[in-house]
């Protein structure tokens, strides 16, 4: 197997069949290859990278399992690969008079190049990417880690599998490190706005891009973007009744700067509370906090980065 980053696209034997026939309009199928009537495949994957890019390996249309191995590949266009040449030569002839690479690649006298795989069972693409590699589309997070924990050479080493809204899967394999992990459905959600319509959700749902400040434009929004950016300030409220402590749920905490109010929150029944909506600026900010029944508590802390204000008790 080629050591190249691999973006597998794990489609099935009737989709890729009928995307391979669109892609390449005229080219017949020989007699070895099923055909079915045409259908529209509707287009879903955008280009997730700027740089080079190239198909690496395709989908075997003559029997894609691997562990059934029939020592032929069949390409889109209907032609048979083999491990042995045939002779004469029915094209641009392979390098030393070997149409067996190794590795389940055979030579393609129409291409004029090695092919791979035997019993291939989707599209690989080596892409060239720095310094991250971003997804072409999806909605949900469906594996991130090592293909196989025990051995790291195995396979696609440490890769990313992508659930698309179609029900379609991409593999980004062979990645130097990753920094997203699997999550539920949801937590990642892919749309099609034309950008007025984005900008519009993006005020309305409090969307952020990461880097703002660059030209590029990226179409990656994040929710909540502030837990990351901002300092996390939080505290535990507690207050003392009848010789008993206990934490005061529903609290009022308001913090101020010389600007005027910069963020506001309730404790939540455990008492405690979290702001991460003040900028990441070396100022001082004052913390009031109010409760039915207690005196108004205030305390200073300096905003520059997260401090964990502890256990604050209102008289």
């Amino acid at each position: 197997m080629k050591p190249r980053l691999r973006l597998l696209a794990e489609l099935s034997l009737l989709m890729v069949a009928l995307a391979g026939a669109a892609l390449f309009a005229g080219a017949r199928l020989t007699r070895r290859v099923s055909a079915r009537p045409l259908e529209a495949v509707t287009p879903f994957l955008y280009p997730p990278y700027y740089g080079r890019s190239s198909e690496e390996s395709i989908f075997d249309h003559s029997n894609p399992v691997y562990n059934m191995t029939d020592n032929k590949i069949v390409t889109y266009s209907g032609e048979t690969l083999t491990k042995n040449c045939p002779s004469p030569y029915p094209g641009t002839p392979p390098p030393n008079g070997l149409c067996d690479y190794g590795f389940g690649g055979y030579w393609s006298f129409l291409l004029g190049t090695y092919v791979w795989y035997n019993g291939h069972d989707g599209i690989d693409y080596g892409l060239s990417y720095r310094p991250v590699l971003a997804s072409a589309d999806t909605n949900q997070v469906a594996y991130a880690g090592w293909y196989s924990p025990q051995d790291h050479r195995s396979n696609l080493g440490i890769y990313v599998k992508l659930r698309h809204p179609n029900n379609y899967h991409t593999w980004y394999g062979h990645l130097s490190a990753i920094a997203v992990q699997s999550c539920a459905t949801s937590a990642i959600l892919a749309v099609k706005l034309t950008d007025q319509d984005m900008a519009r959700r993006a005020e309305a749902e409090g969307l952020e891009r990461l880097r703002p400040d660059r030209s590029d434009k990226t179409r990656v929004w994040y929710r909540n973007l502030q837990r990351v950016r901002n300092p996390l300030v939080g505290g535990t409220v507690i207050g003392r009744k009848d010789g008993i402590v206990d934490c005061v749920a529903g609290a009022k905490v308001i913090a101020k700067c010389d600007s005027g109010i910069v963020a506001t929150t309730d404790t939540d029944v455990f008492g405690q509370f979290r702001i991460d909506s003040i900028k990441t600026v070396d100022r001082t900010v004052t913390l009031e906090i109010e409760a039915p029944g207690h005196a108004r508590a205030t305390l200073e802390f300096q905003s520059g980065k997260s401090v964990n204000l502890g256990e604050i008790e209102l008289r």
